[in-house]
């Protein structure tokens, strides 16, 4: 079962292998210090994943799937009907899977990646697993007083702040209430 990471440290703490740790890092000083969005895509490939955008049914997401031309084995397929802001966030959930729950040494062990694209219901330890997923995004954009800083600064107007992390309002809602 999945433990709640509520701070960055928390997060970096979990990742054992020390390119992504420093790949992690630089994406949340390069939020901090230059106030825009950065581009999640880029991330990604820094850690080894390609990502793909697929026409999915409606309401799905995106997903992790193994891939045996990626780098690291594995590659983020998001949904291009979604718009930007849920693209941006579905990456970021994915990558989190990656990272937290994945058996980096063989990815393509069976029950390895994330991908759930055929399944219409999540197990207890799966939900637990896409609730860390979400919740370790957050952390990695939101951390260590970055949102209460952002909120602030644009004076509690969440739809400021959310363009500012090239989010939705709800995700900077959600990291407010559980207070990154």
């Amino acid at each position: 079962m999945s433990t709640s990471i509520r701070s960055f440290r928390q997060l970096i703490a979990r990742i054992s292998n020390s390119k992504h740790r420093h790949v992690l890092r630089q994406f949340n000083l390069a939020q901090r210090a230059t106030g825009r969005p950065q581009s999640v895509v880029k991330l990604a490939q820094a850690l080894g994943l390609d990502v793909d955008m697929v026409d999915l049914d409606r309401g799905q997401s995106g997903f992790l799937k193994p891939d045996t031309f990626a780098e690291s084995g594995y590659c983020i397929v998001v949904n291009r009907h979604d718009g930007i802001r849920r693209r941006r966030f579905t990456v970021l959930h994915e990558i989190m899977h990656f990272l937290l729950h994945t058996d980096l040494d063989d990815p393509l062990a069976e029950g390895s990646a994330r991908d759930l694209s055929e399944r219409q219901f999540y197990t207890a330890d799966q939900l637990a697993q896409e609730k860390e997923a979400n919740q370790s995004a957050a952390v990695l954009l939101f951390g260590e007083g970055v949102l209460s800083a952002a909120m602030s600064h644009f004076q509690g107007d969440t739809r400021k702040v959310a363009d500012s992390f090239g989010v939705s309002e709800t995700v900077v809602k959600k990291g407010v209430q559980h207070r990154l």
